[in-house]
């Protein structure tokens, strides 16, 4: 150990400021610890601690930077660097920026600090950038942590020890393995409350019972989603996960009030699709498409798609419901992915205008993936052409890219779904209106 430190006074505090620790080992030793802290109230403060192991063949060669072991007593580690380097292969070591174990007493404030790590471990070979193993509450708030394992080892950001209670807020979270199953959240039965932190790398987490509150800022820093978890002991009625933009609740996963059945609110059910368009036509949300017959690219169950042009038809697939522009949550098959050229054309022709925009950007919908809302509570493009639209009316395509009035209350395979509201032309200022819809088409 560079520092060991035991002080069990119940004023003063161990205090650890403004150091720089190197600690490199090229042999096998397990566990290492460059500062070992077992008991006291401890203030750890603008300390850069750099770990490196540089044998790449030793076995048994973890690394634990920092480790607390305390009964009853604060911790505040503020504002420190700390910088993991494993070079072993070894598939069981254990590296750790900071290991926190205590009491139901002992609390832990973690605030500012920098974790960069990297392993090239494989298999089970584990680098963290926090553990908690205490009873008590614990503060992680305004992190920044980096961890990577090079290879197929695992990466956790942060784990929580069942019976504690952390409040994470403010943090940026990136943990990433060569295999993509890094988490940045591994909890037992520990409480968890997260906000606003911003979770990159491979996003993943294993959460036990009591992850309370999940809030994610997205990459953009701006973008703010809310996801809302109750897993403990929710009753048959209850909300287990809601969802919350920036001003209320937007939907949620719920119990319905019969034990066993789940409700999923609000639902519409969407398809990937995408839509050949020909150069004069131009893309309204609420639009009816209909199936081409060929399948979507990389697909071999989704269908590409037109804006529908006929009457009544039986190919009606959905309604256009967007663009995707998160390009990263798109899976293309390997050696399907378009040229930088075609992707900079597309990206290009979204910031034109639709009358400044050259027929091959236009057609460039071999790369756009768009949404045919199909099934449940949307909303859909009508139009005057057969007429004023009562509750309840089935609809079906007019042969112009929009809904119209089905004549009859028979459900078939042109029925796209039914209104939710009605339309009284004679009052509406225009022959199209987009209006809510119960979608049947699938």
């Amino acid at each position: 150990n560079v520092i060991s430190a035991a002080n069990d006074s119940a004023s003063d505090y161990t205090k650890i400021k403004d150091c720089a620790i190197n600690w490199t080992s090229s042999t096998s030793l397990n566990g290492a610890k460059p500062v070992d802290i077992t008991d006291g109230n401890t203030w750890f403060q603008n300390n850069i601690i750099t770990s490196t192991q540089t044998n790449s063949t030793s076995t048994n060669s973890g690394i634990q930077s920092v480790v607390f072991t305390l009964t009853g007593h604060d911790v505040y580690l503020i504002d420190n660097n700390f910088s993991i380097d494993n070079a072993t292969t070894d598939t069981a070591a254990r590296d750790l920026a900071f290991n926190m174990t205590g009491d139901s007493n002992t609390r832990f404030f973690v605030f500012g600090n920098t974790v960069i790590g990297e392993t090239d471990g494989a298999t089970n070979h584990l680098i963290k950038a926090f553990e908690f193993n205490t009873g008590g509450t614990s503060y992680v708030i305004g992190n920044l942590i980096d961890i990577d394992s090079t290879s197929t080892g695992k990466t956790q950001a942060m784990q929580v020890g069942n019976g504690t209670t952390v409040y994470v807020n403010g943090n940026t979270i990136d943990a990433t393995t060569g295999d993509s199953d890094g988490e940045w959240l591994v909890t037992g039965t520990a409480t968890v409350i997260a906000n606003n932190n911003i979770i990159t790398g491979d996003r993943k987490s294993t959460v036990g019972a009591n992850v309370v509150l999940n809030q994610f800022v997205a990459d953009d820093n701006e973008t703010v989603m809310t996801v809302v978890m109750n897993k403990a002991t929710p009753d048959a009625g209850d909300t287990f996960i809601a969802f919350n933009d920036e001003d209320s609740e937007i939907g949620d996963i719920s119990g319905s009030g019969v034990a066993g059945v789940i409700a999923y609110n609000t639902f519409l059910g969407s398809h990937y699709t995408q839509i050949d368009l020909l150069p004069n036509e131009t893309l309204e949300v609420g639009m009816v498409l209909e199936m081409t017959g060929q399948l979507l690219e990389n697909s071999t169950h989704l269908a590409q798609t037109k804006i529908c042009k006929t009457i009544a038809s039986t190919k009606v697939y959905g309604v256009y419901g967007g663009t995707k522009e998160d390009v990263k949550s798109i899976k293309i098959k390997k050696g399907k992915k378009p040229s930088k050229a075609i992707k900079d054309k597309i990206e290009n022709a979204r910031h034109k205008k639709k009358e400044d925009k050259l027929p091959d950007e236009i057609l460039d919908n071999e790369y756009q993936i768009h949404l045919s809302l199909g099934v449940g509570a949307g909303y859909i493009l009508v139009s005057n052409a057969n007429g004023d639209i009562e509750t309840g009316d089935l609809l079906e395509s007019d042969g112009n890219g929009y809904a119209q009035k089905q004549s009859d209350t028979i459900i078939k395979s042109s029925t796209i779904g039914k209104a939710v509201e009605s339309v009284i032309w004679s009052t509406e200022p225009d022959t199209k209106k987009l209006i809510g819809v119960v979608l049947y088409a699938g």
